[in-house]
């Protein structure tokens, strides 16, 4: 398992033309989301890739159980704030301060799907 330092990013470097403001959400993520599927991201914004526990039982010199740091969870964190730091660069100005509390990637997408208003046209 690659340790968060030698962690490469799949979206660094990739340019978004059209940030999203609050009226082309449709345009915003027909180029978001592919880019998060291509660097086969999806799960963090859906929620399907599940967050390990922060720790896990180990032990220490003596043998004794003790919790440790789980690097699952540590390669989750590096790569659920790559995509979150991705959503916030292809965000304008508006957005980014209505998003930017969320601390993880799901939090954003989900506050950024519940903001965009309904196509029009579209009958659910």
């Amino acid at each position: 398992m690659a340790s968060s330092s030698s962690l490469s990013n799949p979206l660094f470097g990739v340019q978004i033309t059209e940030k999203l403001s609050k009226s082309n959400h449709a345009l915003w993520k027909a180029q978001v989301l592919p880019t998060i599927r291509g660097a086969r991201l999806e799960g963090y914004i859906n929620g399907k890739t599940v967050t390990p526990p922060s720790e896990i039982e180990g032990k220490d010199s003596a043998g004794k159980a003790t919790q440790i740091p789980n690097p699952e969870y540590d390669e989750w964190f590096a790569r659920d704030q790559q995509v979150l730091g991705f959503i916030f660069t292809s965000v304008g100005k508006d957005i980014l301060a209505q998003i930017a509390g969320s601390s993880t990637s799901f939090q954003a997408w989900s506050s950024v799907e519940i903001c965009s208003p309904p196509r029009q046209g579209h009958v659910p």
